[in-house]
């Protein structure tokens, strides 16, 4: 009889086991739907509540569905309709009763699908939102801003790394550059503003010109477009979707001739510690100091003064516009255009 016991030993794990644990799910079919039924709900609710959430971020800040938001939400608009589904067939194989079609086999297959889309639901309900189920507008990051090239101004290249610099410096909240005009402010701004574009310091660029007589309607619906906001109905809704968005912006203000506040353009004021930051340009010194004492502390403010270009770079610079062939044409001419120079 000894050689029974291994196969008894044998027999238990590898068919008795697997049996009973098939009887069990069969058993418990009424219990296992009811428990998908109270998960799916669940999930139902959350998933209501995460595109409430991101329906609000998109009107307030422009951003886009991911595609890890997008695969969620399919996810589980089919596990909730895969449920409802089950429900129904249970609900049908019960009116049919137990003498009829719905054989142990169809209540066994019932109650073990109904199991492993349990385990499918619980799954969806635990994953994180990967950032909110958001990703940033394609066109949130910066407008495309034609550019004058720089190439040998090496003063320049080095002045457009100072700003760069001084934009990053955490003891700033804003950047002034100020200097005669036509000295070549707006082109550094334009370049400056082509690197943050480039870069993924902050979630938004924003370029406006404001002029001696500024148009802040104008400057509304160019701040609201560089942030993503570009189906706005009217000036009022530019105004509120302004001030309710939450992005780390860099707002870049060029010509400015009067200090402005920044509750004209809707926009919320730069800290150190929302990230924010303002790079602005004027002809006047004292205008840029008016303009950041209304939102911030003067030692939060980096100056910058632009100054003519070195003789040899602004006669190569003067070459390269007149051309070469034009200077060097008649006599005399070089001697002339240096004078002008």
């Amino acid at each position: 009889m000894d050689f029974i016991s291994p196969i008894i030993g044998w027999i238990s794990p590898y068919v008795i086991d697997p049996i009973r644990a098939r009887f069990r799910v069969l058993r418990k079919v009424r219990e296992n739907i009811e428990e998908l039924e109270k998960t799916a709900e669940k999930l139902d609710a959350r998933r209501n509540d995460e595109r409430k959430k991101l329906e609000e971020l998109k009107k307030q800040e422009g951003v886009e569905e991911s595609a890890d938001a997008n695969r969620w939400f399919n996810q589980a608009n089919k596990a909730v309709s895969d449920t409802n589904s089950l429900r129904t067939e249970y609900d049908e194989q019960q009116r049919r009763g137990l003498c009829s079609n719905w054989s142990c086999l169809s209540r066994y297959q019932l109650s073990k699908r109904a199991l492993k889309l349990k385990q499918n639901v619980d799954k969806l309900y635990e994953e994180d939102p990967k950032s909110g189920w958001t990703a940033a507008s394609t066109s949130q990051k910066g407008m495309k801003l034609d550019t004058v090239s720089m190439e040998g101004q090496t003063t320049r290249e080095t002045l457009k790394h100072e700003i760069i610099k001084g934009v990053l410096d955490d003891r700033y909240v804003v950047v002034g550059l100020h200097g005669m005009g036509g000295i070549g402010k707006t082109t550094l701004l334009r370049h400056v503003h082509e690197h943050f574009v480039k870069t993924k310091h902050f979630d938004s660029v924003i370029f406006t010109t404001v002029s001696a007589t500024p148009d802040f309607d104008g400057i509304r619906k160019q701040i609201a477009k560089s942030l993503g906001f570009e189906n706005c109905v009217d000036d009022n809704d530019v105004k509120e979707r302004l001030s309710r968005a939450k992005m780390k912006f860099i707002l870049i203000l060029d010509d400015m001739w009067e200090t402005i506040d920044l509750s004209e353009i809707c926009i919320r004021a730069p800290t150190k510690e929302n990230g924010c930051k303002i790079l602005m340009a004027s002809r006047l010194l004292p205008v840029i100091m008016r303009f950041v004492i209304r939102f911030t502390e003067r030692d939060s403010l980096h100056t910058i003064r632009v100054d003519s270009l070195p003789s040899h770079e602004a006669w190569n610079l003067f070459v390269k516009k007149v051309g070469e062939t034009l200077i060097t044409s008649k006599p005399g001419i070089e001697a002339l255009a240096k004078k002008v120079l």
